[in-house]
């Protein structure tokens, strides 16, 4: 998956904010009351066409990682991610669209498939922004013990808040900010399911 953000010369504010599997578009932010949504067309190719044409847009990576995907292999092999604020999820590598995401949740429910192996938290994967090699061989010369220590430390809190979560009450899903998302309640209870299964 990947995040880009879409500028405009004309335009201090963002317009939009997308996530992609390199096909179909996900608005996470959109500032444009709809109109960037509707000439993109959810097509990855389509954008890309429309702000080289563009005289204004520009269409910019994020600095930095910005959100996390959490892994879950289901028992049919199927693999699904879900980004740690509940708004994207990815099958298989393919970016879903709400009514694919409620068939999948539907399909959960029903009991048709069922999680096998469920995510560490501590190694949930960021989303990282995509840079030039040079830039990534500096960065490689800068990773230093440091860095390794503080990986280390935020692993190991991830782990202590992990082995005190339940079916119940699970402190990730709980505080997961889901402002973005479509549907809080649908979002959280995918969570709940992903991670936990049927908790009835």
């Amino acid at each position: 998956m990947k995040i880009i953000v879409i500028k405009s010369d004309h335009s201090e504010v963002p317009l939009a904010e997308i996530r992609t599997d390199g096909q179909r578009l996900e608005f996470v932010v959109d500032n444009t009351n709809g109109k960037l949504p509707r000439l993109f067309a959810n097509s990855y190719a389509r954008m890309e066409h429309v702000v080289k044409e563009s005289s204004h847009l520009q269409i910019e990576n994020p600095k930095k990682a910005t959100v996390n995907l959490l892994r879950y292999v289901m028992d049919n092999g199927d693999v699904v991610e879900i980004t740690s604020d509940g708004h994207t999820v990815i099958l298989n590598g393919n970016l879903l669209s709400q009514e694919e995401k409620d068939a999948l949740f539907q399909a959960f429910s029903r009991g048709d498939i069922k999680v096998a192996r469920k995510t560490d938290v501590a190694q949930a994967v960021p989303v990282m922004p995509q840079k030039p090699q040079i830039e990534q061989s500096q960065a490689k010369k800068k990773f230093d013990s440091v860095t390794m220590g503080k990986i280390q430390k935020s692993q190991n809190e991830a782990a202590r808040a992990e082995e005190m979560s339940s079916p119940d009450y699970d402190n990730e899903i709980e505080s997961a900010d889901l402002s973005g998302a479509e549907d809080k309640d649908w979002t959280k209870n995918m969570m709940y399911w992903l991670k936990y299964g049927d908790r009835k």
